[in-house]
């Protein structure tokens, strides 16, 4: 039996009161996870040596600075904008980051081994 046709308006008005109540979770979330992913941003950009922040902070403060987003009207896009520009960041210090893990040790450092105690396959015991 189709139902009246007040009792489906009530269901539609029911179904989009629940989808406002979706929107505002999904956006605070967001608010609250990008907050983060700025703040873990700021942490990682403290421990690089002042040299890599100033080679990383040239080109990202002039991007940063010529970010055109208009908060007030909502849009997506501005959201995809910034996120873009955070993971450009990201992606900067994280190099930095590898930069400095796949340096090589400097010269006169010795590893723990010594030269020419590696058994080779071919020696016997």
């Amino acid at each position: 039996m189709p139902k009246a046709p007040d009792e489906q308006l009530q269901d539609l008005v029911a179904e989009l009161k629940y989808l406002r109540g979706i929107v505002h979770d999904i956006g605070e979330n967001l608010i609250i996870r990008k907050e983060g992913e700025i703040e873990s941003l700021i942490s990682h950009l403290q421990t690089l040596p002042r040299a890599k922040q100033r080679r990383i902070g040239k080109g990202w403060l002039s991007e940063a600075r010529g970010l055109s987003v208009k908060p007030a009207k909502g849009r997506l896009k501005d959201l995809h904008r910034v996120d873009r520009l955070l993971a450009s960041l990201g992606d900067a210090v994280i190099a930095c980051e590898d930069e400095g893990r796949n340096a090589k040790p400097p010269a006169g450092k010795v590893s723990g081994k010594k030269k020419g105690t590696a058994k080779s396959s071919q020696e016997k015991p």
